[in-house]
């Protein structure tokens, strides 16, 4: 039996034999994410905390990419998260063949953004949870422990398995544990929009150990000076045709891309909107476009193949109702001299993303 159709008992049980029998007191048990959102951090942070309920001491979170996100940014830094993560570039040449692995909310150890860390192939997980379906994840055994099921959150799933310990926060460390995990299946979820009936299930438990108004705290994250900038740059340059809005923040810095996304999922919930485009310029350098799309009938990912070439990607997002996507292409203009410049530099850029958006012909 699969550990996907095994009962919450039964997952726990098979999770304890297998770690009974892999710690020895001296091996590290490493928690991989390859990107920081609410989900990773609530599904590692709440695996460590299982971990350590079931008797391993040596567990360390190792993370790859930037928090981006002004949410992801207030979360690490209100909930003191920071000190208790490391990069998995300044471990990964310390890895033993004696140390286990836990991929979270991914499932490949092939994963490209695993790259830049140089990890890539120097480890082989022998604990995969993820809440996407994939094809290319380790073979499932009697002795490693794969779930990997369609779910709008991958932090549900360690709720799942914190209920067999009677949810136990107990220690002052602990106090942050709920908020974050409910945080992971509301975030990924989009505000429970796109989340399914384990989602529900799971949020409903968790949310009973959690204080409200420090939950509400961070569901209502301040937003900076910039992010406002450029939802009000966004605005005043929007164009709609029939169910499609296209839209950009212009230039803006690389460190600011996350808002570009987060402008993207505000407008795809407009009412009667099926696709939406908002792409801003990073630096000077790269067109980064974000895409939303809510017509079934169209995917996403070959509409960007098609419109903004290899670049492009997409994946439906839990729930089957929206897909989410982008692209990146290379567009150095070199150094922009003049101000002057810049507004005709924009109006190029946008006659172009315009026109494959709305003119495109093959």
């Amino acid at each position: 039996m699969s550990v996907r159709e095994m009962s919450g008992l039964e997952k726990i049980e098979r999770l304890k034999k297998i770690i009974a029998e892999r710690k020895n007191g001296s091996n590290w048990f490493y928690l991989i994410i390859n990107h920081i959102d609410p989900d990773s951090l609530a599904a590692a942070f709440g695996m460590k905390h299982l971990l350590k309920r079931l008797g391993v001491e040596r567990v360390r979170i190792l993370f790859v990419g930037e928090a981006g996100h002004e949410q992801n940014v207030f979360i690490i830094y209100g909930m003191d998260l920071r000190a208790n993560m490391t990069k998995l570039s300044e471990v990964v040449a310390g890895f033993t063949d004696k140390d286990i692995f836990v991929l979270l909310d991914s499932s490949s150890p092939q994963d490209g953004r695993l790259k830049d860390s140089g990890a890539m192939g120097k480890f082989v997980p022998l604990i995969i949870i993820d809440h996407h379906r994939s094809d290319n994840h380790e073979e499932e055994t009697d002795d490693n422990f794969i779930w990997i099921e369609d779910r709008g959150s991958c932090a549900s799933m360690i709720v799942e398995l914190l209920e067999q310990i009677s949810f136990d926060f107990h220690e002052k460390t602990d106090d942050d544990l709920p908020i974050l995990l409910a945080l992971g299946i509301y975030g990924d979820t989009s505000q429970l929009v796109y989340a399914d009936q384990a989602d529900v299930a799971a949020y409903g438990k968790i949310i009973n150990y959690c204080d409200g108004d420090r939950l509400q705290a961070f569901v209502n994250y301040p937003v900076s000076s910039a992010f406002v900038e450029a939802l009000q740059a966004a605005l005043n340059n929007r164009v709609e045709q029939g169910s499609i809005v296209v839209t950009s923040v212009g230039l803006i810095s690389s460190a600011n891309q996350a808002h570009i996304a987060q402008i993207a999922d505000e407008q795809i919930r407009r009412s009667g909107i099926t696709l939406a485009i908002v792409w801003g310029w990073l630096d000077g350098k790269i067109l980064y476009i974000s895409a939303r799309s809510a017509d079934s009938t169209a995917p996403l990912s070959e509409f960007l193949h098609s419109r903004f070439g290899g670049n492009g990607g997409a994946k439906l997002l839990p729930g089957g109702r929206v897909s989410s996507g982008g692209a990146q292409i290379a567009w150095d203009a070199g150094v922009i001299n003049s101000p002057a410049s810049l507004p005709h530099l924009l109006k190029a850029i946008e006659a172009w993303v315009n026109n494959r958006v709305f003119n495109y012909q093959q």
